[in-house]
């Protein structure tokens, strides 16, 4: 008898391969095998017309403001975390500091700040928690991960180890297990003589543990397309107008990497085994006349200096626009192993709320969600969104949402 799974609502049957791809078909997805790897085929989103995940008008946890104390007043703001007891903390660039807030949003603590020696920040954007809520924070400059307990104290420091040819290695994020995913840094040689190239490098992640051991290399991905100029003693490095680049999400035991110019997602587990691929059938649109100037006028901001924008123009103006515009930005994955891919939207776009294409665990589309005009997600926990805010006058604010499923 053929198995029956669910995937998203449909019921799915798993035929017996007899040599080659064992097929599966059903009213949702396709879903086959191919060498002991899942695919799974999108075609179209398993909501209904009515069935969708909306997001609450107002938010349920809400810090910073333009003008109240110190604490309240965020530059960079990155990062933010959902404690077990309904405390949140985040990371904030323009102080350096590590900030909490209770449950009501009320100011609990500050640690860190900006210097060089222990528990100080110089480049501070990325926190993660650890288990019993002690806080994981990495300084980009000085390469250093400090390690702070729930009430902020300094436990200690280190440097992660990397690959030898490697700038450093920054952390993403937690892994099940006690490890922690950790990213490459890219290099970029100087060379010989001038030149002028867009290339498109990969980055290398890893495994460390908590002391910053590196335990396994698990796979290259490509990183952020970028225009190299190399002239005699000099490079000089920027991404171009429209950039494609890899990403890549990760939670407890689930690895998603993809590329931005579709849908073809690589799904791991903590171990970085390939378990299955996951596709949706759509592409970008294709570039028209105008567009390289309405990305740098939309890449500068309304108020450029129109010298500033030609200035541009000339140095751009040989850099091919892609065949195709991206289709994803990046991925945010659940501790479930549910998945967001926030959805690419040209420089120039200005029409206000986000939008994100959100798959099951078992890889299945479900439909796109649309998020607050100017609020970014960093974390989905549960059914709420974690993220900041940042409104006309740029004015910061860390806001929690909550999700009608």
């Amino acid at each position: 008898m053929p198995k029956q799974r669910a995937v998203a609502g449909f019921v799915v049957v798993m035929l017996a391969a007899c040599g080659g791809e064992g097929v599966r078909e059903a009213s949702g997805p396709v879903v086959r095998d191919s060498a002991g790897v899942e695919i799974v085929e999108n075609q179209e989103a398993a909501w209904a017309p009515g069935e969708e995940w909306t997001i609450a008008a107002q938010p349920a946890f809400e810090v910073g403001s333009l003008d109240g104390d110190d604490s309240q007043l965020f530059n960079g703001a990155s990062s933010p975390r959902l404690r077990s007891d309904g405390s949140v903390v985040v990371a904030d660039g323009g102080s350096a500091e590590v900030r909490a807030f209770d449950a009501q949003g009320d100011f609990l603590w500050a640690a860190g700040g900006r210097g060089e020696g222990p528990g100080e920040f110089q480049t501070l954007r990325w926190i993660a928690l650890l288990p019993g809520d002690s806080i994981m924070a990495y300084d980009f400059r000085s390469r250093r991960v400090t390690i702070l307990g729930p009430d902020g104290q300094l436990v200690r420091t280190y440097t992660p180890d990397t690959a030898e040819d490697a700038l450093a290695a920054s952390p993403v994020t937690l892994l099940e297990g006690g490890r922690v995913l950790a990213a490459a840094g890219v290099r970029f040689s100087g060379g010989e003589g001038p030149a002028r190239e867009v290339t498109w490098p990969e980055t290398s992640y890893f495994v460390t543990d908590l002391e910053g051991a590196r335990l396994d290399s698990l796979m290259t991905v490509p990183s952020v397309e970028m225009l190299v100029l190399r002239d005699e003693g000099s490079i000089a490095v920027a991404p171009p107008p429209i950039a494609r680049r890899g990403f890549v999400g990760a939670r407890g035991n689930h690895i998603v990497s993809g590329q931005s110019q579709a849908i073809d997602l690589a799904v791991r587990d903590a171990t970085g085994a390939l378990v299955r691929r996951v596709r949706l059938g759509v592409e970008g649109d294709v570039p028209v006349d105008g567009d390289l100037e309405r990305a740098i006028e939309g890449r500068l901001g309304p108020d450029a200096d129109p010298e500033q924008l030609r200035a541009q123009l000339r140095t751009l103006a040989d850099v091919p626009l892609p065949d195709r515009y991206p289709v994803v930005e990046e991925a945010i994955v659940e501790r479930d192993g549910t998945i967001w891919l926030r959805i690419w939207r040209p420089p120039w776009s200005n029409d206000g709320a986000s939008g994100w294409r959100v798959f099951d665990p078992s890889g299945a589309y479900l439909g796109d969600v649309k998020v607050p005009a100017g609020f970014r997600i960093f974390s989905v926990e549960g059914d709420r969104l974690l993220g900041v805010y940042s409104d006309d006058l740029g004015v910061e604010r860390v806001r929690m949402y909550d999700i009608v499923r």
